[in-house]
Order: C-alpha cells, then sequence, then structure tokens
C-alpha cells in the first residue's frame, strides 16, 4: 500500500568496518529509503559525545569552583587526600564527608573548625565547597579579611550596592568564612558579619568558620546573639596537633 514504511533486514557494508546485517526502510510509491548505521561507527560516536559531555560537564565545574574562590593551590584539594595528623582528626574528617554526602541544602547544621596553624583547615574547607560544588550546590570560599575588604569597596561602588554584593554570601547553598579571628574587627566590621550570620540564619543555610580561635574567643568576636545562633545547630570540631617525643 502506497505510503506504509517497509522494513527488511540486508546486508550492508561499511567502508571502515565491512559487512554488516542490518536494515532498510522505505516507502512504496515515494521516494524514501533509509538504511541503519554500521553500529561499530555508531558505537564509536557515542563514545566520542559522551567523552566531549564529560568534558564539557568538567570544564562547567572548574569554572564554578573558580567563581567560588577556590584558588589553584586548593583546586586539588579533597577530603580523600587529606592526611589527617592523628586518628582523633581522621574521625573528625570522616564527621565532615559524612555532612557532604547527607547534605540536604536547607536546615543542614553549621560548622566550626578550629585548630592551630598547619593543620590543613583551608585543605578541609576548600574541600567540602568543590565536593558540594560537584553535587551540584552553590557554594562559596572566602577568608573574612577579603569579604570585609570587597564590602568596604562596594560602599563606594556606583555600579554595585552593598545590599546587591552581600546576595551571593547570604544566599549560597553553603559559605566557608577562612581565617576568622586572624585579628580583632571594628564595630562596622561587626555589624556586617552578624548581618550576613543572620540572613543565613533566617534562610536556614550553612555557615562555616575557620580559624585558629576556641568557643570563648568566637563569642568575643561575633557577640553573644550570632553565637547562639551559630551553635544552635552546629559541628563544632577541633583538630589536635601532632604531638612529638624528644
Amino acid at each position: 500500500m502506497s505510503g506504509q514504511l517497509v522494513k527488511k533486514g540486508i546486508t550492508l557494508n561499511c567502508l571502515t568496518h565491512g559487512d554488516y546485517q542490518g536494515y532498510e526502510i522505505t516507502i512504496p510509491g515515494l521516494n524514501f529509503t533509509k538504511r541503519s548505521h554500521c553500529p561499530i561507527c555508531s558505537e564509536l560516536r557515542q563514545k566520542e559525545a559522551d567523552a566531549f559531555e564529560r568534558k564539557e560537564h568538567e570544564f562547567e565545574l572548574e569554572r564554578k569552583i573558580t567563581q567560588a574562590g577556590i584558588f589553584p593551590r586548593f583546586k586539588k584539594c579533597t577530603l580523600e587526600n587529606y592526611t589527617p595528623t592523628t586518628d582523633a582528626n581522621k574521625k573528625r574528617v570522616d564527621r565532615l564527608k559524612g555532612y557532604v554526602e547527607e547534605f540536604n541544602g536547607e536546615g543542614d547544621k553549621n560548622i566550626l573548625l578550629f585548630g592551630a596553624v598547619g593543620l590543613g583547615k583551608s585543605h578541609l574547607a576548600t574541600s567540602m565547597v568543590s565536593a558540594l560544588i560537584r553535587k551540584g550546590r552553590s557554594a562559596i570560599y572566602t577568608n573574612v579579611a577579603k569579604l570585609l575588604s570587597d564590602q568596604k569597596d562596594s560602599m563606594s561602588n556606583n555600579q554595585v550596592s552593598n545590599a546587591q554584593f552581600m546576595t551571593s554570601y547570604a544566599t549560597c547553598s553553603f559559605l566557608v568564612l577562612d581565617e576568622f579571628g586572624l585579628s580583632g574587627y571594628t564595630d562596622h566590621e561587626k555589624v556586617v558579619l552578624n548581618g550576613l550570620f543572620n540572613d543565613r540564619y533566617e534562610r536556614m543555610l550553612p555557615t562555616m568558620l575557620v580559624g585558629n580561635i576556641n568557643e570563648q574567643l568566637l563569642t568575643g568576636l561575633v557577640g553573644e546573639r550570632s553565637q547562639r545562633r551559630l551553635y544552635s545547630s552546629c559541628l563544632a570540631i577541633t583538630l589536635d596537633e601532632v604531638m612529638f617525643n624528644g
């Protein structure tokens, strides 16, 4: 019947891979013929397309990780290639791994990561940001000095308002503030930080503070109100130093 598809199996030839069993589709009465492609060629083309898609995906992830504030020194850092200094620290890092695996994007705990210089706190913090971005979450890593400096600059920028500048920090799924407490903060800086903590608290978004401080110093830096909000739902980790006998 004219116009009805007719499909039949035939032997076809690929100039590269030789004969293969395929099919031919025709429509009697019409100048229409379609033949199946070489399965080996089709498989190779699909592999090339998949490889290109993976490369594009990885490129996009690397772009997002760079935009998140991860500098080249920390781009290769992962929770897996971090070397704990003690067995207790290994268990603490396992808790961070579990946090990433169970991350919901709303209502997750804040993280306070404290410890002396040289224990790899920045390694862990940047690793968590990269891991969450690879899971499709929005995350930002910055140190407090840079944040406060950029915020001050935004106040004299006619193109970007202070509110617009702070929006990305207030709304990302996960925010890391490194080098927290490296120095004391002015009254204005405390207002900026407390405003940011409050915004994220109200949005139920977790904040990670990283620094060489303790809980008592934290209260003095951010005030009792922000300290209570940070601790209202919190994973507090203090890394141990290596003890040498000599």
